[in-house]
């Protein structure tokens, strides 16, 4: 089933579509229910979900380019393989989903819940996080170059083998989060080091 391009829904309640193989393009959903319905492989182009249930909903290799995800919630949902290009999850729970396999390049996710989410072995180069939930995240073996990460929620996150060059980190605690192996620059050195009580000298 396809949507309508340029439609907009507001606290719609989809029960038994099935949305499988098909295309959103510039349509926007505000407070609708998706939960527990078939979206495999749905494409969604320049869309916006603000405040959108997606709990328990089938998302498995779906691709979703410069859309937003504001504040929505994907409890339990299946994103396996989904891909996400350029796009916004401002607030947006994904904790408890499935995300084996997913991508994500580019794009904002700041104030978003990742709590205890699998994301090592990923290219989120650029990617902002800023005030986000990452607590308990696995970073080990991601590309991080240029992320932000101020202010964000990183207690118990492990980020060994880690790029993080050119990353922001300011406000983050360094004692709560595993960095082995992990690359760093010099002013990132500095940054961690100070955090951790120690003062640098010029030589």
């Amino acid at each position: 089933m396809t949507l309508s391009p340029g439609s907009a829904w507001e606290n719609t309640v989809f029960r038994d579509e099935d949305f499988s193989d098909g295309l959103f393009q510039n349509i926007t959903f505000t407070r609708c229910s998706f939960k527990n319905i078939p979206m495999d492989c749905l494409v969604t182009e320049h869309c916006t979900f603000d405040q959108c249930d997606f709990t328990f909903t089938r998302l498995g290799g779906s691709t979703h380019r410069f859309s937003g995800f504001l504040n929505c919630r994907f409890s339990g949902a299946s994103l396996f393989g989904a891909r996400f290009f350029q796009c916004k999850g401002t607030g947006t729970l994904f904790a408890d989903a499935r995300l084996t396999g997913a991508v994500f390049t580019g794009g904002s996710y700041s104030y978003a819940m990742f709590g205890g989410c699998d994301l090592s072995r990923q290219d989120l180069s650029g990617i902002s996080f800023a005030g986000a939930d990452l607590q308990g995240c696995r970073f080990q073996k991601s590309v991080l170059t240029g992320c932000s990460f101020s202010r964000a929620l990183l207690s118990g996150a492990d980020f060994t083998g880690a790029d993080l060059r050119g990353a922001v980190l300011g406000g983050v605690d360094f004692r709560s989060i595993t960095m082995k192996n992990t690359l760093i620059d010099l002013n990132q050195a500095v940054l961690i080091a100070e955090s951790l009580g120690a003062h640098c000298a010029d030589l």
